[in-house]
């Protein structure tokens, strides 16, 4: 069974074989420098005793003058060339196929932690799920039958805590099913379902404010992944900005930026764990599941970032 490569291990494994590649190269220069001058002073020799037979044997016959007879000049190591280059090329293929093996083998306890990390989380969440359904249940009932209005402002806080938690749930079961999970194709306005999400956004980004500016624009995906490519996407932006958070969509061509202190590693910022912050206690889950559900439906990501702010560029042509 051939286990498909996760995008941290297939970076890893790029990096050990352009190390082997370089490695192996530099040993092959300096062998085949080696070898070649060794056969080339051993055809020269070889050369150069035959014109001196050539020679004595012309001395020996005639008593002319043996300056002028035609003499070896060249070196033919036609031989030499063809050796190296199979030698190169089976050799490179070989050890190439066993760089890579060994590579992957290097990388499957890493994978194995990754992987018993996830089997944790899933079941924190299923054992925290129901004693959270029943404290936002109760929650409800009782904010419902509070008269204090310092109760009840106390109460609704107790369930924006709840929902975060919900999202966080969310967040953390998207990021373990995320490759297997079915999608639901239906068409839709990306730009109602971004109105519609802004509602939510700005009620829950304080002090930053979200400026969209946009045109209808029908696609064919899964409602709840897009949202959630949105909702992470801008959460970001609203968690580092510094000021106002900017939406564009026109043509298919979907911008987010923000005016924060831009991505110290973009490279890494898709990768599952990892934040670019940490001070900022993220579990490094929602760019994560927005490169797992764009590169389900082809979306191209371009990243825009500098010390003024990041840019996100999302390419809806394929929906």
């Amino acid at each position: 069974m051939v286990i498909a490569l996760k995008p941290y291990e297939k970076r890893a494994i790029k990096r050990l074989m352009l190390i082997f590649f370089i490695g192996y190269i530099a040993l092959f220069t300096t062998l085949s420098s080696l070898y070649y001058t060794k056969e080339y002073n051993r055809e020269a020799s070889k050369n150069m005793l035959k014109n001196r037979l050539k020679q004595a044997e012309c001395k020996r016959l005639t008593n002319k003058d043996c300056s002028k007879i035609k003499l070896i000049k060249t070196v033919n190591i036609d031989k030499v060339y063809k050796e190296l280059t199979f030698a190169f090329f089976l050799s490179f293929i070989v050890f190439g196929i066993f760089a890579y093996f060994l590579a992957r083998a290097s990388l499957k306890p890493v994978r194995e932690s990754i992987n018993l990390m996830d089997n944790f989380i899933n079941s924190i969440i299923h054992d925290i799920n129901t004693p959270l359904s029943v404290i936002k249940l109760n929650t409800s009932s009782i904010n419902k039958k509070l008269e204090d209005e310092k109760l009840q402002i106390k109460s609704f806080r107790v369930l924006d805590s709840i929902t975060k938690i919900e999202d966080l749930q969310e967040q953390l079961l998207y990021s373990i099913r995320s490759h297997t999970m079915s999608l639901t194709n239906e068409n839709f306005d990306l730009d109602i379902l971004i109105k519609d999400a802004l509602k939510i956004f700005n009620s829950n980004s304080y002090n930053i404010k979200i400026i969209y500016k946009g045109q209808k624009t029908k696609i064919n995906a899964d409602k709840k992944a897009i949202y959630r490519v949105l909702q992470n996407i801008v959460s970001n932006a609203i968690k580092y900005s510094h000021s106002d958070v900017h939406i564009n969509l026109k043509d298919k061509i979907l911008s987010i930026k923000d005016s924060g202190d831009g991505i110290k590693n973009p490279e890494l910022i898709f990768d599952k764990y990892y934040s670019d912050n940490k001070e900022k206690n993220s579990l490094g889950l929602g760019l994560f599941i927005v490169s797992t559900i764009c590169n389900r439906y082809n979306i191209d990501i371009d990243i825009n970032s500098n010390e003024n702010g990041s840019e996100f560029i999302l390419d809806l042509s394929t929906l």
